[in-house]
């Protein structure tokens, strides 16, 4: 089981200022953070392993979160936090995938913070249990 305040946190965004505002807030907490900056390139970098939780948009080109969210689950269930400006166009592909929680931007930083300390302790928990 792994310390949640070290946790390997892969952020996947085309938003350069998106990926550093949640990067920068993150590390200052103590996490260890991985970007991408297009689904293809987040692949990459989460099959390098030891991923513990997924920040990930979903409008994005090459490969869009919905398709890199799928990719992933079809070897894991790391948890996946979505944060998007576009959960209404892309309700239903949501719908379908597990293990995935919906931040709708914008966000406040504290939101988002609670989100990756409650999916990381559930994530603990599964693997204690």
């Amino acid at each position: 089981m792994r310390n949640e305040n070290n946790a390997n946190i892969l952020i996947v965004d085309n938003d350069e200022g998106v990926v550093q505002a949640i990067r920068t807030r993150l590390e200052s907490l103590g996490y260890n953070c991985t970007v991408a900056a297009s689904g293809a390139q987040g692949l990459g970098e989460f099959e390098m392993g030891g991923i513990d939780l997924i920040i990930s948009d979903l409008n994005m080109p090459c490969l869009n979160g919905i398709g890199f969210v799928r990719t992933i689950r079809a070897t894991s269930q790391v948890p996946v936090i979505v944060v998007t400006g576009f959960e209404k166009e892309f309700a239903s592909e949501l719908d379908r995938l597990q293990n995935v929680t919906v931040l709708r931007k914008p966000f406040e930083a504290s939101a988002l913070i609670e989100l990756v300390t409650a999916e990381l302790a559930m994530r603990n928990m599964r693997e204690a249990g």
